[in-house]
């Protein structure tokens, strides 16, 4: 297995792979663990109600994280998977909390409704930060100038005023 970039400052382990790689690899591995139950539950609340709304994300999504697991397994030091992993969380989230919302709606008084609404509108630039670094860090994940890096980092600021 080649890799992209050729200084590898980390400590190493066993295989050639970095302490950083291993974190890397197992933050990754974690948060598409919690998309899928994510997905999971958006699988067994919505689908029931929503069959046909529900199935074109839910072939786009299983895609999406086929390749982040591929992309773990084969190339497991690419700094791109974690930003993969993040964005299929999104995804499911993306999807969960309106069906949540849309269950809840019925039985909950309007104010948490309200509050939920807003923290969905909040937390939905996140696929724009997330996008901004998979493109920002293209094709090797790493930051080539120091511009660059300051602008990666200045896309946080989005969420001060989504």
């Amino acid at each position: 297995m080649s890799e992209v970039s050729g200084d590898r400052p980390d400590l190493p382990l066993r295989g050639g792979a970095s302490v950083t790689d291993a974190v890397r690899r197992s933050a990754a591995w974690a948060i598409l663990g919690v998309s899928a139950a994510c997905a999971l539950i958006v699988m067994v609340v919505g689908l029931p109600r929503y069959p046909l709304e529900l199935l074109p994300w839910m072939l786009v999504y299983g895609a999406a994280v086929g390749v982040t697991a591929v992309i773990l397994i084969r190339v497991p030091w690419h700094p791109l998977a974690v930003w993969l992993a993040i964005g299929s969380l999104i995804s499911a989230r993306d999807v969960l909390l309106p069906v949540l919302e849309l269950q809840l709606a019925s039985d909950a008084p309007a104010a948490p409704i309200a509050l939920l609404v807003v923290l969905l509108q909040w937390v939905s630039v996140l696929p724009v930060i997330g996008v901004a670094h998979v493109l920002g860090l293209f094709p090797d994940g790493e930051v080539h100038h120091r511009y660059e890096g300051v602008a990666l980092r200045l896309t946080w600021l989005i969420l001060v005023f989504p």
